[in-house]
This record gives structure tokens, sequence and C-alpha cells, in this order.
């Protein structure tokens, strides 16, 4: 209870500032509602951060290698949904990590039959044609597991065009994101099938500030995430987000 009330304290004597924040269209973290509004669960932690912080802020969606390069090299900018990897941390200061939805690779069942996919190890595909985010720590993985014929797009609603017209034999993707994607392209999901689970990707995501950051900036948001655990409020804001998504 002293905790959390020492948070309010730092965080409401702070001097609101504007902050800059990047990211990318990533189902179910970061989405573009009808209205043409940013949601997703992550967004909604975001805004609850700032609504602690009192600060201003902006939020740019780009292509993630983009929003990836303009963190990494600009003091004082935000980033999510970003995967915390040990790489990744002389460059990133880390706000706050939330667990991450299971990954798998998703091709078209007329292509990999269902009884395959119990037997299925990723070096199996390797040669596969396979669509990825540009940039993504997803794309990463995969090279580093040898995997020869990446193809990668800037944008995640690329994917599922790209295996439905046949051009890749696999996608990476969420049941959320591929369930929504077909949704939206009028595509049956019982056309789809998870070929393989990528078990090692099963990690948070996380709100990152560039490392030369203002640290008394960094401080502050870190309590507001803080504060935001010790409540309950990530818990219910995701609960709701998902019991009010299709």
């Amino acid at each position: 209870m002293l905790f959390i009330v020492y948070s309010m304290l730092v965080v409401s004597m702070a001097r609101a500032e504007h902050i800059r924040v990047v990211t990318e269209h990533l189902e179910p973290y970061q989405v573009q509602k009808k209205n043409g509004e940013l949601g997703g669960f992550m967004t909604e932690i975001i805004k609850a951060m700032f609504s602690l912080t009192g600060d201003s802020y902006n939020i740019e969606v780009m292509p993630w290698a983009r929003a990836y390069e303009t963190a990494l090299h600009e003091p004082n900018v935000l980033i999510y949904s970003i995967v915390h990897t040990r790489a990744r941390d002389q460059h990133f200061e880390w706000i706050g990590e939330v667990p991450r939805d299971t990954i798998f690779l998703w091709g078209l069942k007329s292509h990999f039959p269902e009884e395959r996919n119990s037997l299925s190890s990723l070096h199996s595909f390797k040669y596969f044609e396979t669509a990825v985010i540009r940039g993504s720590n997803t794309a990463q993985y995969l090279q580093s597991h040898y995997f020869k014929h990446l193809v990668p797009v800037s944008y995640e609603e690329q994917l599922l065009k790209l295996l439905v017209r046949e051009r890749v034999a696999l996608i990476m993707g969420t049941e959320h994101s591929i369930r929504n994607h077909a949704q939206n392209e009028s595509v049956d999901p019982a056309s789809l099938v998870k070929v393989v689970e990528l078990t090692e990707l099963n990690v948070s995501i996380g709100i990152a500030f560039n490392k030369k950051s203002n640290p008394l900036l960094i401080q502050r948001y870190k309590e507001a995430f803080q504060q935001l655990d010790s409540t309950g409020a990530l818990r219910r804001i995701k609960r709701d987000w998902y019991a009010r998504s299709p």
C-alpha cells in the first residue's frame, strides 16, 4: 500500500512532457478500429500509463522496422509492443512487460494435412517460403534457425494475403490475429492450419524507452506501469479487451 501511495506521488509530482510513441499494427496488441483509432490491449495499457503520468503523447503507427530504428536512435521515444531479448538490453530501458500470445507458423490445410502437425519440427520447414514482418523478432528467430526463404513484409495484414494467393507456404501469427485477418479477407478459417508452434517465442512483450532517454522520465514510467500491475489494472485491461473483441 505504501508503495502504491509513493508511486502516485512520484507520478503526480513530475513535470508533464510530450512523449513520442512509435508502434506498428499487430493484433491483438495494436489494432486499427473501424473508426480509424488505434486500439488493442497494449494500446489501452499505454493510454492508462499516460493517464497516470499526465504527459501528452502522440502514437505514430509505422512499419515495425522503421519504428524500431526510430526508438533505437532517438532518446525519449517510447516503443511498444517489443519483445525483450538479451541483444536489445544494450539499447533499451524496459518499462514493463506482459505475457505474449502464442505464435505459430500457419499454412493452408490443403498443403499441410493435420496428421503431420504433431510430428513436425521447426527444421522440417526451413526450405519453405515463409512470410514474416520485416525486422521482427520472429524474422530474426527464423533466420537464426536457418530458414532459407523468408519473405519480409511491412504490414501484418499482408501475411494472409500472400498465403491464400499461394505466394508463400507459411506465415507467422497468433490465433487471434489469424482469425481476425481471415474474417477481414473473407477466408474460411477452416482452410488454415497451425503447422508448428514457435515455442521459444512464447515470451513477454514489453514497453521500452531508448537507453539514452532521461533517467527521470524512465523511472516515472516504470512507476506508472508498476502501479497498473500492483492494482490489478493490467489484468483487467487485457480481460476486458478480449471480452469485447470479436
